[in-house]
């Protein structure tokens, strides 16, 4: 097995960085301008989520990395290339479902703070009522009426043959959506340690410890090849959905994305 050095890890995400800016002028996909214009901002944030680990190492350096910030970064990666795979199943139907559920995210969002605008927590209170003003006063009829419009969407039959809301745009869990792209092992594995830093559980906080033979510290000075860890997940996911990316707007080749992988001087 090649095992490879940071300086390695980061050399092979700035080659998937590169070849993911060569589509600069991206041509509109059969299926429409929706389809084509959430890809690019799925290839946009892959590419904005490199550069932060990018710039991260290189503010740090490997000794001080911080894998949980890495993590962090990296976990939507995996949800965008889900998410980008589904749709280009069906990507008529469900950019449009996606881009529809918009609507129902800014209503839900504006009764919550209406809600709890007369919160008994001063900071609170003042940050929920300047973004009422901000966002909501003058636009709460028009948001209504947006979510009137697509509302029937995101319902579905639950008990009693009762209509309820769904809660996100597929009305899929994301393992559902990755059994369908045959992703679950991803899910199933990187994804979940991911999830596990993300969500502030145990393995958040051993980050931090470092235990000696006979005593224990704490410390934000990272464990031995911590960015290397975070990075390989970067990669697998970036790999994936550039091979997706190219394969529907013909941008690149599969080999193309292989060749990112080739350090210099390997043959």
């Amino acid at each position: 097995m090649l095992y490879l050095t940071e300086e390695q890890h980061l050399t092979i995400l700035e080659n998937f960085m590169g070849l993911a800016r060569t589509a600069k002028s991206t041509p509109v996909h059969s299926s429409g301008l929706p389809y084509t214009s959430l890809m690019v901002c799925f290839l946009m944030h892959h590419l904005a989520a490199s550069e932060s680990l990018r710039s991260l190492y290189k503010s740090a350096g490997p000794d001080w990395f911080p894998r949980t910030v890495g993590f962090a970064i990296v976990r939507p990666m995996f949800e965008i290339d889900v998410t980008a795979h589904f749709i280009s199943q069906q990507p008529i139907e469900r950019a449009q479902r996606f881009i529809d559920f918009h609507d129902v995210l800014r209503y839900n969002h504006m009764l919550a703070v209406k809600q709890h605008r007369s919160s008994s927590k001063p900071s609170w209170n003042e940050s929920l009522n300047f973004l009422w003003e901000q966002e909501y006063a003058e636009n709460e009829s028009q948001i209504v009426e947006n979510f009137e419009r697509v509302k029937m969407s995101f319902m579905q039959e639950g008990q009693n043959r009762k209509t309820k809301a769904i809660r996100n745009w597929s009305g899929l869990t994301l393992k559902e959506m990755a059994r369908a792209v045959d992703h679950v092992e991803a899910y199933d594995v990187f994804y979940s340690d991911l999830s596990s830093y993300t969500h502030a559980d145990v393995h958040l906080a051993d980050s931090f410890l470092k235990i000696g033979d006979s005593d224990r510290s704490w410390s934000m000075k990272a464990h031995e090849g911590d960015f290397a860890f975070v990075v390989q997940y970067a990669l697998s996911f970036f790999e994936c959905f550039l091979t997706l990316f190219g394969s529907q707007f013909n941008t690149w080749k599969p080999s193309d994305v292989s060749a990112c992988w080739a350090l210099p001087g390997s043959n």
